[in-house]
This record gives C-alpha cells, structure tokens and sequence, in this order.
C-alpha cells in the first residue's frame, strides 16, 4: 500500500502526486519534470490532524508566571505544536509554559457542537469561547532555519480541559486522532 502526497515545486508551481510507502517519512529531496528544481518535501507521520495558525506564543520554564520569550506557531495539533522564534530556543528535553490566542469565531462552530457545549456550560457561547490557551510543555526537538531563525517542537504534557475543548473548536472536525492501517 501507499500513500499519496501532493506537493508544488516551489520554482514554476507544477503541482503533481507523490506515491511513498508508509515507511516513508521525514525529509525527501523531489526533482520537479518540469523545470528540473530540486526541492525537498516533508511527509508527515503523525497520527493527530495538524494546523497552521501562525498566531504568536509567548512561552518560559515551566512553572513561572513570567513568560518573556515570544515566538510564533507555525504548527499546532491536538497533541503538541511548533514553534519559530529568532532569539532563545530552549533545549531539548526542557518543560515549558506556552500561551497564546486562537481565532475562533463562534459563529463557525458547528449547530450540534454549539448546542453541546452550551448545554453543558449554561453561559453564553461569546463568554464560553476564550482562544486564551495555556498549556505546558516538552521540548522534542529544534533546528536551525535559516540564518536568524530557530524552531522548535513540543509535545504538550499538561493541557486543561478549557485548553482541550478550544483546540477542539479550533481544529475542528479534524481533533481526533487518526488511526493508522
């Protein structure tokens, strides 16, 4: 069996197919048929539906009120998410508090979802949407990007219910994790 990834050559925008077995993961280096380019493609292994939201995260150790790094989210799941900064990449293994605002409009958020989490909360659906989110985290891994820019991963260790139920609306319908075949 195989996996289908549909990619762009960054040079001339030729879109095209990509079949990898589903062993196949991590970075592949693609030769465009059209112009020649060679341009490397990621193919993503994760089981939790990942999206881009680009909001900004301000993020410190675990623990600490005060969060004095700023960086953005370049990635975010149901699980854990990445973030780009230019100054200050924490280390591998390190435990981190992160916060940061999802652009949720309620008026998005699907009839019978709604109507769930109205029922349950008894307030109104503008005071039960806060996008303020904090969670804690683990440093998986981090890279250098580009000359002034460093990233970095997280896989979240403590994550309220407030936090769970706004990434829920946030990545709705695609929250639930993905079982592999």
């Amino acid at each position: 069996m195989t996996d289908r990834v549909t990619l762009e050559c960054p040079n001339c925008q030729k879109t095209g197919i990509l079949r990898v077995s589903p062993e196949v993961g991590g970075r592949l280096s693609v030769k465009c048929p059209r112009c020649g380019n060679v341009f490397e493609q990621h193919v993503d292994r994760r089981f939790s539906y990942r999206k881009i939201p680009l909001p900004w995260v301000f993020y410190g150790p675990a623990g600490s009120d005060d969060l004095p790094y700023i960086g953005w989210l370049s990635d975010l799941s149901m699980t854990g998410c990445r973030v780009r900064t230019e100054i200050n990449t924490p280390i591998r293994g390190a435990w981190l508090d992160l916060e940061f605002r999802l652009d949720i409009d309620s008026s998005e958020i699907p009839a019978q979802e709604r109507d769930a989490l109205l029922k349950e909360q008894n307030v109104g659906i503008e005071r039960m949407v806060c996008p303020l989110i904090r969670v804690r985290a683990s440093v998986v891994w981090t890279n250098q990007v580009g000359r002034n820019h460093r990233e970095f991963g997280c896989d979240f260790i403590t994550i309220g219910d407030h936090a769970r139920m706004m990434l829920s609306l946030y990545l709705y319908p695609f929250h639930e994790a993905i079982e592999p075949e």
